[in-house]
């Protein structure tokens, strides 16, 4: 068995010196890893699935007053919240899932048009959370209903055709909710690769499927009527409801299901899911995005394998318990002791680099805000996710990047005060040294010589672990 610490370390370890480390955490203080390894991988993942939710994104965004004034048409806060969470609750296995959950089932606040856009993204997360260990069969409906995924991908408003005016239903989730989040494109094995027919993969929906589930899931909206203020956040945190007139009423036909003429809009969204999530592609096509976010990037077939197959029964007869599949992801021999050559290397993700550092070193939000911006934009305001990233509670070094023009550079200086880098002592996106190549990715969203790297460690050290303040704060 791993050591505790390998819980909760990053980084990808070279070929056969290390047990792999699987990211089953966003971060941990010296006291949990002490913890953990009195308790043990097995005692840890027991503590963690029985541990209650924290407070919900809702309620927090809610309690801010993020519901009124300015802050309805605000997108913003969803994203501190998300940042208050990961840092700061002691659900972290949850927390974890629902990340991993959140790059499979993708929304956008950019594109909720209801009041409070911010909250309703938030919604989506709590969404995730509340099923991070439940049914997936639960998960797809609660997703497919919320007003985020509906606005998304424009489930919402979809009406039944209409031959006076050539109006048709829209396609857009009903394709999506096949290619993205339960079937894919083509048959698998159950080990996850392409099942082939005369040296080719076959398809597992057509043209007709699409058309026929998009009638399937005709008729669904934002809530209205009695006690419904349209001006608050309700409209965004409410499952959508059905609409009667709007719903096609005529018979569906869809991945060999049958949905008979007159059947109502909740029955027939019922047969939809029931029918996608007991098609046999949802195991392996589910486990293997898990596995690669959660252990590694490129899983082997029979890791793939084992862990569709608890998907598939959690040995209770129970199909898509997500739980069951979560511990067989994080307990599989190739979590533990994987072979680095083919399949054991992952890179460790910005976002979890960040939370580990920051839970680490007990980051606090004195505002309690966790406005922490992003670190690309060119706003003194945003800085904050900058000033953040220091190690050991020394100056600017090593891979930070900062402001490089004078102006944003002054802004910069001003809020980090006597641990800012100065000017001179970095270089341009374009520049590269000796130990610090250039970073051109950074130039298209910042501006050609807008942001400069820091000098090596060497030029500046960091002060010792004793010397470092206790906590440390942003924002």
């Amino acid at each position: 068995m791993p050591s505790a610490h390998a819980l909760f370390a990053d980084g990808v370890e070279p070929v056969g010196s290390r047990l792999r480390r699987p990211r089953l955490s966003l971060g941990a203080s010296a006291a949990e890893i002490r913890r953990t390894q009195s308790i043990g991988l097995d005692g840890w993942l027991d503590e963690q699935f029985a541990m209650p939710r924290g407070q919900s994104h809702v309620d927090w965004m809610v309690g801010r007053g993020y519901n009124v004034g300015a802050f309805v048409n605000s997108r913003a806060e969803a994203s501190h919240s998300i940042w208050r969470a990961f840092i700061t609750r002691p659900d972290q296995l949850r927390q974890r899932m629902t990340y991993a959950l959140s790059q499979i089932f993708v929304i956008s606040a950019s594109t909720i048009t209801v009041p409070c856009p911010s909250i309703g993204a938030g919604h989506f997360m709590d969404v995730l959370e509340t099923h991070a260990f439940g049914r997936f069969r639960d998960l797809l409906e609660a997703v497919t209903l919320s007003p985020a995924m509906g606005a998304y991908l424009s489930m919402r408003g979809s009406q039944k055709a209409d031959l006076a005016t050539g109006r048709q239903p829209d396609e857009n989730y009903a394709r999506e909710v096949m290619q993205r989040f339960t079937i894919g494109l083509t048959t698998l094995e159950p080990d996850g690769t392409p099942r082939l027919a005369n040296g080719a993969p076959i398809e597992t929906y057509g043209p007709a499927d699409v058309s026929g589930l998009a009638r399937a899931l005709t008729g669904w909206d934002v809530v209205s009527g009695p006690g419904i203020d349209p001006a608050t956040e309700a409209r965004a945190i409410t499952p959508m409801q059905p609409i009667a007139a709007r719903h096609e009423t005529g018979e569906k036909r869809f991945l060999g299901t049958v949905v008979p003429a007159g059947t109502g809009a909740r029955e027939t969204l019922s047969i939809a899911l029931d029918t996608l999530v007991a098609h046999p592609n949802v195991g392996p096509f589910i486990g293997r995005p898990l596995i690669q976010r959660l252990v590694c990037s490129n899983p082997s077939p029979d890791y793939v394998r084992r862990v569709a197959a608890v998907f598939a029964d959690n040995g209770a007869r129970v199909r898509g318990d997500l739980k069951a599949v979560l511990r067989a992801i994080l307990t599989d021999p190739e979590a533990r002791w994987p072979d680095t050559r083919t399949a054991g290397a992952k890179l460790t993700e910005p976002v979890l680099r960040f939370t580990q550092w920051a839970r680490a070193f007990g980051v606090t939000s004195p505002s309690g805000a966790w406005a922490i911006g992003d670190a690309a934009a060119q706003s003194a305001t945003d800085y904050k996710a900058l000033v953040c990233v220091f190690l050991l509670g020394g100056n600017d070094n090593g891979n930070t990047v900062v402001p490089y023009d004078d102006a944003t550079h002054q802004a910069y200086a001003t809020v980090r005060g006597g641990l800012a880098l100065p000017r001179s002592a970095s270089r341009t996106t374009t520049s590269s040294r000796p130990g610090r190549p250039a970073i051109p990715r950074v130039r298209p969203r910042a501006g050609a010589d807008a942001w400069g790297t820091c000098s090596p460690r060497t030029t500046r050290p960091r002060p010792s672990p004793a010397s470092a303040p206790a906590a440390h704060r942003c924002s």
